[in-house]
């Protein structure tokens, strides 16, 4: 191979390596928005709505693996609330604790919740919606409570939609 053959692949393989930088960089673009981030306030209303529209996910998601969705939660409660649970209603999830740095420790509903020190409560739900409503608008529907002491304190609705498929 002569000298001008070894430069012409060099610049190729210059010019394939940007583009392939470029492709990654839109695929995580296209990829941000495959877990839903809501921040909740119960100190101002006992009952909030949380709507997940798996069509805003991004194309890898939605085409492999739409039946999972991960949400996570910033909770704020009232500074007096002690001794916080939660139960859940109608969902098929994996609930946990934690931060982005840490492996999150699957919680029960008898497991008693930590909140920090401005009375946030972070709470990751892992949804698993069954495949065969996948391709329809209304997926599921379900409740997250949270509980003080016995007492519910506040009732998070949950609404999973495809708008893909709306009327």
């Amino acid at each position: 191979m002569n000298k001008f053959n070894r430069k012409i692949i060099s610049i190729v393989l210059v010019i394939l390596t940007i583009l392939a930088m470029f492709m990654l960089e839109k695929f995580t673009d296209e990829n941000k928005s495959d877990k839903v981030y809501q921040k909740i306030d119960l100190t101002q209303n006992y009952i909030t709505d949380c709507t997940i529209d798996i069509n805003n996910m991004g194309i890898v998601k939605y085409y492999i693996e739409p039946n999972i969705v991960s949400v996570y939660l910033l909770i704020k409660v009232d500074k007096n609330a002690r001794n916080l649970s939660y139960t859940t209603e109608k969902l098929d999830v994996i609930v946990s604790q934690g931060t982005k740095k840490g492996i999150w420790p699957k919680l029960n509903p008898e497991d008693e919740l930590e909140k920090n020190k401005k009375n946030i409560i972070p709470l990751n739900l892992e949804l698993r919606l069954p495949n065969e409503d996948i391709h329809q608008y209304n997926i599921s529907q379900g409740k997250v409570k949270i509980i003080d002491k016995q007492k519910v304190i506040g009732e998070i609705n949950i609404n999973i939609i495809n708008s893909k498929y709306k009327n």
